[in-house]
């Protein structure tokens, strides 16, 4: 498994996720993996004013969304959650850090 997820936690804070963190229902796969890892997911709710940054030279806004169409969800307790219960699951010898 591999791909862009990032989680930073500083001590006494909330998790701050900076990877991928949404899935919807044409995520069946990774769906189906979290149920049977036993993780949780929930309702991400996005609000009507987001702030977006474009890039990170770019000054940050705030825009305007519709109503949310399809519902995305979030792992409850964050990707980091879902690495940590991976790598329990997986023997150490198999898992490739690069």
């Amino acid at each position: 498994m591999g791909g862009r997820i990032l989680t930073e936690q500083s001590k006494g804070t909330s998790p701050i996720e900076l990877g991928a963190t949404c899935l919807s229902k044409e995520h069946f796969n990774s769906l189906d993996l979290l149920r049977e890892l036993g993780l949780e997911v929930f309702d991400q709710v996005l609000g009507q004013n987001p702030i977006y940054e474009a890039f990170s030279t770019a000054p940050f806004h705030t825009i305007e969304l519709p109503d949310q169409q399809a519902t995305t969800k979030r792992v409850l307790g964050g990707t980091q959650k879902l690495i940590t219960t991976l790598a329990s699951k997986i023997d150490f010898l198999n898992i490739y850090l690069d």
